[in-house]
């Protein structure tokens, strides 16, 4: 066989399930024709895949070498720094693959929130900014809105937040994120408005709780605003265990603070 058969035959076994060999014919497929990237890419996936972190860089190293204009290998070796947590180097190889393909929503979108997890909240509105330009779901706008928020740029979170509810009116965190930028401007009565709008949401759903640690923290909020200490701080609490110190220091900073705050009030 040649360089490409067994390329396309390691292609074949990897759908199979049969990994190792898939390994053994695309590094036989790498012998013949050291410069087939595409076999180091694949390779990659398969370290990746394995939790061999590493294994995974190495190969996607190597496809990029060979073929500097690989965008699918830098947007691989971005997902794995991304899962190591070296945000930086995975923010610079996101950034290749947009260079390459830029009318990819999925790339601005995990690259915003690389950028948020280190803080730079103005480089994830600008990227969640072409999110929605690419892809306008309620999803996108609230993601936005919440950064508007936690920016102090209360009436952009609101416009957004609008936006996330006109387009799912059953969005509780929404709700209460509109509502908490709401009270900053000012405006109690239609921050309550929302927050009573969360809760019949909440209870029409059996209230379950939000399981995105800026859902947890909007809703934290809110019921502080609303008189209900403990619910908050249990609110915050969740917020802190969804979101690691690790992969979104500036954010877990606010939360930890608002937290000591309500723990403070309630001794």
């Amino acid at each position: 066989m040649n360089s490409e058969e067994l390329f396309n035959q390691a292609i074949a076994k990897f759908g199979q399930g049969d990994f190792l060999g898939a390994i053994a014919d695309f590094d036989q497929s790498i012998s013949l024709n050291p410069n087939l990237a595409p076999a180091y890419y694949e390779l990659g996936k398969i370290c990746y895949q394995g939790g061999d972190y590493e294994g995974a860089i190495e190969n996607f190293d190597r496809a990029i070498q060979v073929k500097p204009d690989f965008a699918d290998a830098y947007y691989m070796r971005g997902s794995v720094r991304y899962s190591q947590g070296d945000f930086q180097r995975a923010i610079e190889d996101f950034t290749h693959y947009i260079n390459l393909h830029p009318n990819i929503a999925n790339a601005y979108y995990i690259r915003g929130a690389t950028s948020s997890y280190i803080g730079d909240n103005q480089g994830a509105i600008a990227d969640f900014t072409e999110v929605i330009r690419l892809n306008p779901t309620y999803n996108n706008y609230y993601n936005r809105g919440v950064i508007q928020y936690l920016l102090g740029n209360y009436q952009e979170a609101i416009e957004d937040l609008t936006e996330a509810i006109n387009l799912n009116q059953n969005f509780a965190d929404a709700y209460y994120n509109r509502g908490n930028a709401r009270y900053e401007l000012g405006e109690e009565q239609t921050a309550f408005e929302d927050y009573n709008q969360a809760q019949l949401i909440d209870a029409s759903e059996g209230n379950i709780d939000s399981k995105d640690e800026h859902g947890c923290y909007g809703r934290g909020i809110a019921r502080s605003k609303l008189g209900d200490i403990q619910g908050a701080i249990e609110n915050l609490r969740n917020s802190l265990r969804i979101c690691s110190y690790q992969r979104n220091m500036a954010f877990y900073k606010e939360v930890d603070r608002a937290l000591r705050q309500l723990q403070q009030h309630n001794i």
